[in-house]
This record gives structure tokens, sequence and C-alpha cells, in this order.
């Protein structure tokens, strides 16, 4: 017996019908991961969410709570970071991560990411909660992290963590073993200083860690730790090592560093590689309205030298001057008998300004435009019983008036390095060079102590930085600067770094040590300047800052070379051009003469040879390019900023199979100012085809709204199959409204093969046995509204595989005329 239902029953029913039957939505997928999964005590890793759409349309309202395993808390700074939008919170030092309001694009992945660290030793298992979202609920997600005890603990701070604009602060690395049991070694790791912050001059670079090398060039970005040597660049069980570098602000704000990771190996059981996680922290730079930077230009200084104190005041008011700019240096206090000579100096920053003073300075009567700045120095007089040392220098507050308005702004520091470390200068002895040379650096180490001995002397010079491609080709043999002395070229983060290290030299003595560099082959023209990092040395068994060296090379331009082949792909059996263009930079101090190249035809393809060689003044007097299978250019020359072009005609032979064939010259040689130079080699690549590819509209010109004919050849011409024959063809690119009334044409050239589509033709999966052909035809309805005209209809290019060789022959075109001024002729039998 059938059940009756009210109406508002079976509505009521019906609607839960049809919820019932509704399709479940896909979850997205939740996951996370630490990155890495395994660090030292006190070292900081990545934990990243990643959310992913499995449906058709954007996921919305993304939602989670992360609550960290106890002893895990967010890092400082959290550096926290969403691609799926919404509002992530993750406040420093916390312990637990929410996230609200976030989406991910239909089908897309989005990732939300908080930097977190660990001191307490084991397995922390972090569970997510549920990922709630417009569509259905997911996860939660899970990942484990392992702070172990076989692999020392990274972290970093600033020292001071808050100054004004211009001064320095100390960043220190620190390395904790003191929970290993074995001793570990190799460690590396490399810091990219964020924007607004460079390394110090000088860096006042060094380690405590055993045989370790830190690079951290002045002025430059990067710091570096590196053993020179396996195993070099430890740090015994229980031990702790640091990395310490002054580093300059020149941005303002809160800035946030991040390290790569601490990598390195365990040198007893259990025996391997580490990658001990990361090291961060902030620095906060300030500034008031008008700012004051200072900077010991020279320093470190030998006491009882000179040295110059520069000053740099800046307006940041956008619309207002500042006047009646003032503030003072107390000399003495930096430096018991520290004083400057030549003052007073007038007007040095705006009319009526003045520094004067030998003890104290005082600098009144400043003034600078809205957005102004100025610069001027004050030379000093080291007292010659100063002993050696870092002696920081502030100034007073910075007073002044802006737009009516008195000012008091933080005053500027920098500390006066005073010490008797060695001398170190560089040369290239040869200077000019060209691409393609070597050439001899020489290196000069002078002790500036009279009483001391200097030890451990040690300093890198990034080649990479200086010359991409550089790199050491002689070194010299161990001892060369005393025992102990060693010289490594070792690859530091992908660069190639020159490493001395161990030098010494005896009270007042010197050493001079000379390396070969090869500078790439076709090296862009110009002026490199080569700078070291600072030298580290104990005097006396006392560590003293150094100072960088740097000199520069000029390397002159070598002619450029470029080929092409004009007029692939060709059958075999076709001749081919092939067009030579070889150019020479504006920058060139003189012509490029002796240009040379050879081409070696036969080594592209067994078989192809150039005819109608020699051609002679091809590229400038003189020059002739001769040969067949293996061609030869001599005697080029080109004047600073010209080019020149030539071709010659290849045979290409019969036999030849389809599919292309890499052709490349040797290096470019040629003479500029006498200086011999090599340029890079080209290269470019020959098609030979064996097939051809032709369309035809075979019943044109049509009246509007009628059909036409159009019909593809594709022939074989090689003595090898094709297969896999493709191409595409646009109808509607040609004339909006004309499509294929064919439908699927299925096997028109080759089993398997079909051209389908209305508007956009595909042919695909064609194939020719050599030497065969075929033609087919598909019918085209045109629009009833089209205009009289020519309407240009062009293929993509066509692809085809001979063996392992694929081919793309350029595309096949013809024009379809459409015209409502035909006769049409009718007859018929009464």
């Amino acid at each position: 017996m059938p059940i009756l239902l009210s109406r508002p029953t079976a509505l009521v029913f019906g609607f839960l019908t049809l919820l019932l039957a509704a399709p479940t939505m896909a979850q997205p997928n939740f996951t996370k991961t630490f990155s890495p999964d395994d660090i030292g005590p006190g070292s900081t890793t990545r934990l990243i969410f990643t959310i992913t759409s499995t449906i058709g349309i954007p996921t919305t309202d993304l939602a989670f709570t992360d609550a960290l395993p106890a002893g895990v808390t967010i890092g400082d700074p959290a550096r926290a970071a969403s691609t799926c939008g919404g509002t992530l919170t993750a406040p420093a030092g916390g312990s637990s991560i929410t996230f609200a309001d976030g989406q991910v694009a239909a089908g897309a992945t989005c990732t939300i990411s908080v930097d977190v660290t660990s001191s307490t030793v084991g397995t922390a298992i972090n569970t997510s909660s549920m990922l709630t979202s417009s569509d259905v609920t997911a996860g939660p997600a899970t990942a484990n992290l392992e702070v172990t005890t076989d692999q020392p603990g990274f972290s970093k701070s600033f020292s001071p963590s808050t100054v004004p604009l211009g001064s320095r602060s100390t960043l220190t690395f620190t390395i904790d073993s003191t929970t290993t049991t074995i001793l570990v070694g190799s460690m590396a790791f490399t810091d990219v200083l964020s924007t607004g912050l460079e390394v110090a001059d000088p860096s006042n670079a060094s380690t405590t860690c055993t045989d370790g090398v830190v690079g951290a060039t002045p002025g430059s970005q990067t710091i570096s730790l590196s053993g020179p040597f396996p195993g070099a660049s430890s740090v015994a069980a229980g031990a702790t090592c640091t990395v310490t570098v002054d580093v300059v602000a020149s941005g303002v704000g809160l800035l946030e560093n991040v390290s790569s990771n601490l990598t390195g190996s365990r040198l007893g059981p259990p025996f391997g590689i580490f990658t001990s996680g990361f090291a961060t922290a902030t620095i906060d730079v300030t500034r008031g309205s008008v700012s004051l930077v200072k900077e010991f230009v020279d320093d470190p200084v030998v006491a009882g030298d000179t040295t110059t104190l520069r000053f740099t005041l800046t307006n940041f008011d956008r619309l207002e001057a500042a006047t009646g700019i003032a503030f003072t240096d107390d000399l003495g206090a930096t430096l018991t008998g520290l004083v400057a000579t030549g003052l007073p100096q007038s007007n040095v920053c705006g009319a009526g300004s003045q520094i004067s003073g030998t003890g104290v300075l005082s600098f009144t009567g400043g003034s600078l435009p809205a957005e102004g700045s100025c610069s001027f120095d004050v030379t000093l007089q080291v007292p010659a019983a100063a002993a050696s040392g870092g002696y920081p220098n502030v100034t007073s507050s910075v007073t002044a008036t802006v737009g009516g308005s008195p000012t008091t702004n933080p005053g500027g520091s920098d500390t006066l390095f005073v010490s008797s470390a060695p001398t170190l200068t560089k040369t290239f002895l040869t200077d000019p060079v060209g691409g393609g040379s070597t050439v001899t650096v020489e290196f000069t180490l002078t002790s500036n102590s009279a009483t001391a001995t200097t030890t451990d002397i040690t300093f890198q010079d990034n080649l990479s930085l200086f010359l991409s491609g550089a790199t050491a080709t002689s070194l010299p043999g161990a001892n060369f600067c005393g025992t102990g002395s060693l010289a490594f070229a070792t690859p530091v983060s992908g660069d190639s770094v020159l490493t001395i290290q161990g030098a010494n030299l005896g009270a007042g003595g010197s050493c001079t040590f000379s390396i070969d560099l090869s500078i790439p082959v076709g090296t862009p023209p110009g002026t490199y300047l080569n700078q070291t990092t600072d030298v580290q040395s104990l005097v006396g068994g006392v560590a003293q800052p150094g100072s960088s060296a740097s000199d520069t090379l000029t390397v002159v331009p070598a002619p450029r070379l470029t080929k092409d082949f004009t007029d692939d792909p060709v059958d075999p059996g076709d001749t081919v051009t092939l067009e030579f263009t070889l150019s020479l930079d504006e920058s060139a101090p003189a012509n490029a003469t002796n240009i040379a190249f050879t081409d070696n035809l036969a080594a592209t393809l067994t078989g192809l040879a150039a005819v109608g060689l020699p051609l002679n003044n091809v590229c400038g007097a003189g020059s002739q390019i001769s040969g067949t299978t293996n061609l030869s250019f001599t005697g080029g020359t080109l004047a600073p900023g010209d080019s020149c072009t030539f071709s010659i005609t290849a045979q290409v032979p019969a036999t030849a199979v389809p599919g292309e064939y890499l052709n490349s010259t040797s290096n470019v040689m040629a003479d500029v100012s006498g200086i011999s130079t090599i340029g890079s080699a080209a290269s470019s690549t020959l098609q030979i085809a064996g097939i051809t590819f032709t369309k035809s509209f075979t019943d044109d010109p049509v009246v509007p709204g009628a059909t036409a004919t159009l019909e593809f050849t594709i022939e074989n011409t090689s003595t090898t199959d094709a297969t896999n024959i493709v191409f595409t063809d646009n109808l509607g690119g040609a004339l909006s409204g004309l499509v294929s009334s064919s439908g699927t044409v299925n096997d028109p050239c080759g089993a398997g093969s079909s051209i389908s589509g209305t508007n956009f033709l595909i042919f695909l999966s064609g194939s020719l046995t050599a030497g065969t052909s075929c033609t087919f035809s598909v019918t085209l309805q045109t629009p009833a509204g089209a205009a009289d005209g020519d309407y240009l209809n062009v293929t993509s290019n066509l692809t085809a595989t001979f063996g392992a060789a694929t081919i793309a022959l350029p595309p096949a075109a013809d024009s379809l005329t459409i015209s409502d001024d035909l006769i049409v002729l009718e007859k018929e039998f009464l």
C-alpha cells in the first residue's frame, strides 16, 4: 500500500533526498613539515603548512590552530608568511599558531610558514587542529621535529640590537656543541645580510672554531664560515665556538637576518654529515629627522699614524630645511691623546658652518635643504703610545631647527681600530688582459710590529665575486710564507674561494707570493674589482683586526661571433646557407686584428661540405674563409662598435637522416691593442627535414555561406620513416565563423592518424614510410555574412619524429578567397 504524505512533508522529504544524493565535496589536502626536521638544540627550523585544493572551485574560510609541543616555541623573528591570504597569528616566542579567513584557488596549492626553535632534546610530535573551510574539514596535519645531541645548536645575535643609522653592531654566531659527545668538523654556513646591512670596514671578523675561516669582505652582504680542508672548522665535544663580524646599518627599521643551515660532519660515532638548522636575529635601526653618520675611513691604523674621520649629515625632512645644526665629538674620551689636525674648517656643511677643535671637536652653524646631505673629513693624529684595540667614538646628540621647530637627534658612532696587524697588498702583474688568458696576482704581507712575531695570518679572496668563472690555476707550495702556511682554492656556497691560512711573519718581516688566475673565455669587457676579506692574525699571540686588499683588472673585449643556418629545415641533398656575424664591443680600446676561428662541418654531419670557397675580404681587407668540411676563417679586422656578416653555402649529403645537428665553431681568437683575447664559440642547429608540408584551398573563390575544400599534403622525401606527425590549424584566426563540417577524419595519413575540430583543427599521430606521401582534405563552411576578400590561413609548425630526432617544419599557408560577385550557371533539360 503506498504511503501518502502531506504536501509540506513531501517537500521536506524531497529536499532531504537531494541533500543525501548530492556528491560529497572533496577534502583539501592538508600537510605540514619541518625544514629541516632534525636540528641541534637551540637551532631554528621552518614549519610549513601546505594546503592543496582538490576541487574545481576556490576554497575559502580556511582556518586552523596549531598548539606547538612542549619546548617548541615560535622563533624571534617569527618570519610568519602566508600565500593563502587570511590572517596569520604567530607571536615571536609564543607557543601557538592560528590561521583564519584564508583561501586557495581551484586546484592550486598555498602555504603558511613560521620559524620555530627548540632546545628540548627528543622527538616533538606536532599535530594541528582540523582544517576548516567553506567546503569540508580536513586533517589534522602532523609532523615530527627531532632535536638531537649528536649535532651542535646554532644561533646568533646583534650587539647592540638597536643602533642609530650608520652605526656599527657586532653580529655573533654561536655554535653550541655542549650536548654532543663527539668532535664535529667541516662546519659551514653562509649568511646573506638583509637589505640595509653590510659588512663593516674593517670587518673585525674572527672565529674560535678550530681551523675555521671567516669570509666577510667589507662592503659586501655575505658572511661565511668554511674549512679549507676536510675536518677543519671544528668544535670539540662539550665545547662552544663563535664567529663574530661587525656590520653597519645603512637602512632603517626592524631588519630581519636569516642564515643558511649549519652543515658539518660528525667525526666520531655516529659518523656522517648533519644539517643542524639555521639561525635568526633582528636589529632595530633608528634615525632622527637630521641624521649623523661617522666613519673612520682608513682604519685599522698603526699607532702614531694619522687616520681620516668622515662625518655625513642628512636632513630627512621632505619639505623643510634644517638650520643651526650642531654637535660635539670628544676625541680624548675615545683615546687619550687622539687629536684633530688642520682645523678649523669653514663652510663644510652650508654657508657659515664650521668644524673646530683639537681634543674636542665642535661643529656649529650647519644647514641643509629638505632631503639634503653633506660630508666632510677631519684628519686625526693617533698617539704613538696607543695600545692596539678598538676605541668606540660617539658624538653628542645632534641639535637642529627643522621648519622652525628645534629637534634633538641621535649622535653618530664608529669604532677606531688601532692595530699592528700586517698590511696586505695585491697587484695584478699583467693589466689589461683578454678573455681566455692567465693573469698573475701578487700578494705581499708586511709586519707592522717591530718587536712581535705575527702568526696565524688568514684571509680569503672570493674569485667568483671578482669575476664569474675565474679560477686559480696555480698556488704557492706549502710554507710559502713561514712554516705552516697553506693556500687552498675550494668551493664555498657555490663560489670559488681562495684561502690563505697559517702564514706567519717575523718582527718587521714580509713575504710575497703569487697565484695564477684563469680569466674565462668570452669574459665581457670591463674593469673588475678584486677585494679580499680583512686579514685575521695574532700579533704576539693577541688577535688583531686587519684590513682588506684590493686591485682592479681590466679585461679587453674579444670579438663576438654568432652563426645561423638561415634557410633550414632543408631536405637531404639540398644546399643550406650558413651565416656568420662578427662584432666588436664599442668599449674596445683599439681595432681587433688577426681575428680567426674554425668550424668543423664534418663533426656536425658526415658529408656536410662547403661549396664555392674560399671567399676573400669578407671581414676586413685580407680576411678569408676557406675549406670544405673544415672551415677556417683568418685575418679578420674590426673597429670598435663595428660588425661584419658573411655567408657560406654548404651541401647536405643525400643520405642524411632527418633530425637536428648542432654545429659549433672553435673559440674566436683576436688581438686587441697587442693583447691576445679569446671570445666564446658560436653554435647553431641545422635541421634536416626530409618532409614537406603544403596546404591549398582547392575550389575557391567561393560565395559567402558556401563550402570550401581545404587540402593538406605531407611528403616524406627521406630514406627514414616519419612518425608522430602533428600540426594544428586555427580556422577562426583566418576568418571568424569559418568552421569544419567534416567532423573527425580517421586514418588520413597513416593508421591511427586523425584530423578533428571545428574552428580549430588538430592533426595527430600521422606516419609516413620513407618515400611516401599523403593528401587529405576537410570541408569548410564559410559564414554567410563574410565580406569579400582574401583570408590568409596559416597552420602551426608541423613536427615529425625520425628515429630519435624530432624536427619542426615552418607553417603551411594559403589564402581563402570569398566573393559575392560570382556568376552561377544553371541549366535544365525541358
